[in-house]
């Protein structure tokens, strides 16, 4: 059996291929296009205390009060629409966006991109990440 017929005959592995390649290429391409940095959590100390970074927390209120970064600003997922304005004015500082793993950061980010801002990273692993590193959280 030569290649075609077998790419003819089995069809729906070759869709199937395609999709699992697209669902791992989205991600990577998503970061290039919006240009999405990542920062470690001691990368983010450096950015906060030498470049004045603001630290945009996007978890839902309650697991901000159960504990966030210092000087963080309480901007949950659901409300980045309405509140994104409010952050207009950082559009030349660093910003650093966390959730609770690092997931739910990337689409955030891309909210801030899209708005304009210049310098946006991602703190890898979340307060998950930096809770794991060891550094304080205010409640």
């Amino acid at each position: 059996m030569d290649l075609t017929t077998f790419v003819i005959k089995n069809w729906y592995l070759f869709v199937a291929l395609a999709v699992v390649l697209g669902l791992i290429a989205f991600e990577p391409l998503r970061h290039l296009l919006y240009k999405l940095k990542f920062v470690s959590p001691m990368e983010a100390v450096n950015l906060m205390n030498r470049q004045n970074a603001v630290v945009v927390d996007v978890r839902e209120a309650s697991e901000f009060r159960a504990g966030h970064i210092v000087g963080a600003l309480d901007i949950p997922y659901k409300d980045l629409e309405t509140r994104a304005p409010e952050l207009d004015k950082y559009k030349t500082r660093p910003v650093i966006v966390v959730d609770r793993n690092g997931q739910g950061a990337v689409r955030a980010a891309v909210v801030f991109r899209k708005r304009g801002l210049e310098d946006v990273r991602i703190l890898t692993g979340g307060v998950t990440g930096w809770l794991r590193a060891q550094f304080p959280v205010e409640k």
